[in-house]
């Protein structure tokens, strides 16, 4: 048996009773804005669930904390490509954390995950009893009336600070009050403060600490009610990027009829233009996040856009910037634009900036691709190291130099 919608039709309390007072046993599979989840039940219990949210990767979450720095997220990841080794065993057996830390941070990824639904009011599901489980699975057992009481008890804070924070676009500064003791000797806070410089905009600050939506906004809420932050104005977004519209289709108001997108779509694509494809396809699948087809859509343009553009922007190249930091705020950039021009150092090759960017590969690579077709970066190939000149002038004398791994 399958039971699928959205949680504007059937909200997310709805769904996790009936899977209880039903004692179900399946998957539930959510999607929402390209983040996909997969909740596991058994006898009306939640018993496992795995997310492939950038921003609650394993890594990303040591970074937010502190615990491992960019460099050595990097050189797990190089480990972790070459051996298949999962990311947590490779930080463990190279000792940058403990076995603890890794647990730690792996049940408070699974919580986010679950926690999270409650905040996904357009996201789509689907409960399937014979669903597959998917790899990568995180175990947890829990209540669902514990879930409903911390899951309804976030969904209303969230209401209460979005009242405030009312737009991604506002501005965040320091005031001159000072900091109680507890945050000026939190690592954590700190570097989360650190990204407060009155210039970054909530959804920049977002990507700039790597936590999760919910804990960042509330920290800062926190800050802001107790005067140790203001809102110093409000950024505007860029504009969405036009494209044609099929005749008709804008004042569609019932049914699901996207034969019209659908046909856009394919055209776009056809010409190759995926990312405007894409834009049209995320618009409709917002106005009817139900439709299977269009989500099958986006999966095909998504592939194909990525294998396109990783052609066009080399793994091994290291991108330029073309712009003065200082001049982006004259120019109409997205906060995915702005984040990824502050890893753009003239040494990172966009492997790396993949690596270390709390976003979707193929997220960096169109951000990346539009600050080029812009001018505002360029791509150098990394050339290749010889071994033989690259070594000290009395490296002949034998030994091992430092810099070697």
């Amino acid at each position: 048996m399958a039971l699928y919608g959205d949680f504007k039709s059937f909200p997310v309390t709805d769904l996790l009773q009936w899977v209880e007072s039903s004692r179900k046993t399946g998957v539930i599979e959510i999607e929402q804005r390209h983040i996909k989840k997969s909740i596991v039940c058994r006898e009306g219990r939640i018993v496992a669930c795995t997310s492939d949210d950038p921003s609650t990767r394993l890594g990303q979450s040591l970074l937010a904390q502190g615990k491992i720095t960019e460099t050595q997220l990097q050189d797990a990841l190089t480990v972790h490509e070459a051996s298949g080794k999962i990311l947590g065993e490779v930080l463990v057996e190279s000792g940058m954390v403990t076995l603890d830390v890794v647990v730690e941070h792996v049940a408070a990824k699974a919580e986010e995950a679950i926690y999270g639904l409650f905040d996904q009011e357009d996201a789509f599901f689907r409960f399937d009893e014979n669903g597959e489980e998917p790899v990568y699975l995180v175990a947890v057992d829990l209540n669902v009336q514990d879930i409903l009481l911390k899951g309804l008890k976030r969904y209303d804070e969230m209401n209460q600070m979005r009242e405030v924070f009312t737009d991604p676009g506002i501005i965040l500064a320091r005031t001159a009050k000072a900091l109680p003791m507890e945050i000026q000797t939190s690592k954590a806070s700190q570097r989360l403060l650190s990204a407060v410089d009155g210039e970054r905009t909530l959804e920049e600050l977002l990507l700039h600490t790597r936590g999760s939506e919910y804990l960042v906004t509330r920290f800062l809420f926190q800050l802001y009610r107790r005067n140790m932050l203001e809102i110093r104005g409000i950024r505007p977004a860029a504009p969405p990027a036009r494209t044609e519209q099929p005749a008709g289709s804008p004042e569609k108001e019932t049914g699901a009829d996207v034969s019209g997108e659908i046909e856009l779509a394919s055209r776009l694509m056809e010409r190759g233009e995926h990312d405007a494809a894409i834009a049209v396809l995320e618009a409709t699948s917002r106005a009817w996040p139900g439709a299977p087809t269009v989500r099958q859509m986006i999966s095909r343009a998504e592939a194909e856009y990525f294998e396109k553009i990783s052609r066009l922007l080399p793994m091994s190249s290291v991108p330029i910037m073309n712009t003065e930091l200082n001049e982006l705020a004259c120019e109409s950039i997205t906060p995915g634009e702005a984040y990824l021009t502050t890893l753009i150092d003239g040494v990172a090759e966009i492997k790396s900036i993949q690596w270390i960017a709390p976003m979707r590969a193929l997220d960096v690579l169109r951000n990346l691709q539009r600050l080029l077709d812009r001018g505002m970066i360029r791509l150098v190939e990394q050339q290749p190291l010889d071994p033989i000149a690259s070594l000290p002038e009395d490296s002949s004398r034998g030994g091992v130099h430092d810099g070697e791994r």
